[in-house]
């Protein structure tokens, strides 16, 4: 029977995966309130930039991984998928309320811990549901997931400058800070999403095998510990790439040129907006033919490093604010399409019903080593070189320079293994987890 979430054949339906992509859009939104609102938050609480750093990542990496773990156990289970993403998404704009009431720090760092908890909750349960999904106009479901996430961190950036912008010129500004009144401003549209969610009374597509969960995926990873290990290190600095340039880039614009932080917000978003989901949907689209398979994607991330270094020099070093928005569109491109084309990637180096507890791990990983690492070092290498900070431009080519020659570095190690890899997979010869099927590499 044909329901709102499956078709005839039992896959998951575009109208679903659509909303998916929203649900990361309003979600990656939300994660870049603290960098939209960076100055403002330095200014209320007298922060200095590797507590900004912090703040921007490492709070919620603890309950993010419990509940990305615990999540992914749970997609065993058949699901309903519009009740649990709705649940998430009210979780998740709690803790945004709540960080944008704060009184002090440790308040924001407990709030963004909670936030942690509804964002980890849903996504490998979304995973598992694109899982069941075939192609949508030519383009891999996942790329169509992870261009939410690039168009909600620059939709994030562009509607916090506005809304802060509009909450500057209100009366309320003169008896709430305009970036508290901004931030809670952003927060609608997740109301109107998980009401539509909690309206899908549909049950999701069944889970893809039992056997499939976090410990079975450790270890089966287990065996082949050089070939998935370079690729999750590859993972892992293109997020980081990807984080540390979402959380400084408004800070660094508005510093550079001397723009206020709303003018720097509306930019970086303008410009994030165009360059983002272009690279995910590059990486979506170009991961659809069959020589993305034969390939694999070690050469995709590596031109995707290859291309970031000399962007974000260039934006270290140049003179306006034209100058820098095109460095930041090769940048934002280059990077969204590694990130997008890891994800992609990984699907096809690990067996189908693996998948579930893999993707759970490798969010696990790619959230501490990329994002919270990236903003909280960028933030510790910007006070350490220069305390007014002045140099956070430069903290931010050698962070993001570094993660590229380790992606770099990692794909002319890794990408035979990973092409001798795919290709046991698509012959059915990896799927046992037998240490005599494939050879640790």
């Amino acid at each position: 029977m044909k329901t709102a979430a499956t078709g005839n054949d039992g896959k998951t339906g575009a109208g679903l995966v659509v909303l998916l992509g929203l649900a990361h859009f309003v979600g990656y939104a939300d994660r870049a309130i603290p960098a939209v609102f960076a100055p403002g938050l330095k200014a209320t609480f007298g922060l200095s930039d590797g507590q900004l750093g912090a703040l921007q990542g490492a709070p919620f990496v603890l309950s993010y991984v419990l509940a990305t773990l615990w999540a992914g156990r749970q997609t065993a289970r058949p699901l309903r998928p519009g009740p649990h993403v709705g649940v998430c998404i009210l979780i998740w704009t709690a803790a945004a309320v709540a960080f944008a009431l704060a009184p002090n720090y440790p308040t924001l760092l407990g709030a963004r811990m909670v936030f942690g908890v509804g964002q980890a909750a849903f996504a490998p349960v979304a995973l598992a549901m694109l899982a069941n999904a075939g192609p949508i106009a030519r383009m891999q479901p996942v790329g169509v997931f992870t261009a939410g996430s690039a168009m909600g961190r620059s939709g994030g950036m562009l509607l916090g400058g506005l809304v802060l912008g509009m909450a500057a010129a209100s009366g309320l500004a003169t008896q709430i800070e305009p970036w508290r009144i901004a931030a809670l401003m952003m927060l609608v549209p997740n109301l109107i999403l998980a009401v539509s969610f909690l309206a899908r009374r549909t049950t999701g597509p069944a889970p893809v095998a039992t056997g499939g969960g976090v410990v079975e995926a450790m270890r089966w990873a287990g065996l082949r510990p050089l070939t998935l290990g370079l690729y999750m290190i590859a993972a892992c600095a293109m997020i980081m790439m990807v984080q540390s340039l979402a959380a400084w880039s408004p800070s660094i614009i508005g510093r550079q040129f001397g723009m206020g932080p709303g003018p720097a917000a509306v930019l970086v978003g303008a410009v994030t907006l165009v360059a983002a989901p272009a690279g995910h949907l590059l990486a979506g689209r170009g991961a659809t033919g069959r020589r993305f398979m034969a390939r694999g994607p070690g050469l995709a991330l590596g031109l995707g490093a290859v291309m970031a270094i000399p962007a974000v020099i260039g934006l270290s070093l140049a003179p306006t604010p034209a100058l820098a928005a095109v460095c930041l569109v090769v940048l934002i491109l280059a990077s969204g399409f590694g990130a997008a084309m890891a994800l992609i990637g990984l699907q096809g180096l690990v067996p189908g019903p693996l998948q579930r507890g893999t993707n759970s791990l490798y969010l696990v990983l790619v959230t501490v080593f990329g994002t919270a690492a990236g903003p909280m070092i960028t933030g510790m290498v910007s006070d350490r070189i220069a305390a007014n900070g002045l140099a956070l431009s430069l903290a931010l080519a050698i962070v993001i320079t570094g993660a590229a020659l380790v992606v770099i570095v990692a794909a002319l190690v890794g990408t035979s293994g990973w092409r001798r890899l795919a290709a046991d997979i698509r012959a059915g010869t990896a799927a046992s987890g037998d240490p005599k099927t494939i050879a640790v590499r």
